[in-house]
């Protein structure tokens, strides 16, 4: 199989079509899959300008014949699998209130503590660990950590609105399972794979909450 093939599962997805962005730039024969790609929007990748650059097909994550067939169809040297997160669904959600929604938006617990960053810099950092001769385990983060009322908070003032007035904590959506606090140490990463996450989370909302009213006011009209 060659090693500038990949496979990225989910590719719809934020860190999914961040990650074939950074691959087709890399010259990369790239393969996505979603789990019924008839129907999935594949609006993030048109938004990136790449939706001509790589091929889309189904597979599901959780069966294994499914894995299997897609995997031995397109015998991709690299396999990523990027995850979603609750950033998107709180600014996606901000957006659509400014736009006159008129919804709440219901959250978990929002005394939660994590490093966050921004997806381009982390699908970045996940090519540099797959050209590492030898497999091993690395800590990739901007160093700091911060709340999630503070990114909720951070969000809605962005869009001149006040969170408490939009925002219901919901008990029932708390996951016991969660860490309180998490942080973490990218020196490792930084050394060897000589990149670390510089962007600011302030920025890092910014940039979301822009992208997420332009995709509102597209789906709006």
């Amino acid at each position: 199989a060659s090693s500038m093939k990949a496979l990225i599962c989910g590719v719809a997805g934020q860190d999914g079509s961040y990650l074939a962005e950074l691959l087709v730039r890399k010259g990369y024969g790239v393969v996505g899959t979603s789990r019924d790609s008839m129907i999935t929007s594949f609006s993030s990748l048109e938004r990136l300008g790449i939706q001509n650059d790589l091929q889309t097909t189904s597979m599901a994550i959780n069966d294994f014949h499914s894995v299997l067939n897609v995997v031995w169809r397109h015998q991709p040297g690299e396999i990523s699998k990027p995850e979603r997160f609750v950033t998107q669904k709180i600014v996606r959600a901000d957006a659509r209130i400014s736009l006159g929604s008129g919804e709440t938006l219901q959250l978990g617990n929002i005394d939660i503590w994590r490093d966050w960053g921004r997806a381009p810099d982390y699908v970045d950092a996940m090519w540099r660990i797959l050209q590492q001769s030898m497999a091993e385990d690395f800590v990739y983060a901007t160093g700091k950590t911060n709340s999630s009322e503070y990114l909720v908070s951070t969000a809605f003032a962005f869009l001149n609105l006040s969170w408490k007035n939009h925002v219901k904590v919901n008990a029932s959506l708390f996951r016991p399972s969660d860490i309180n606090q998490s942080s973490a140490n990218p020196s490792k990463a930084k050394r060897i794979l000589d990149r670390e996450a510089k962007v600011d989370l302030e920025s890092v909302i910014e940039r979301m909450c822009e992208t997420a009213v332009a995709i509102e006011m597209k789906y709006k009209n």
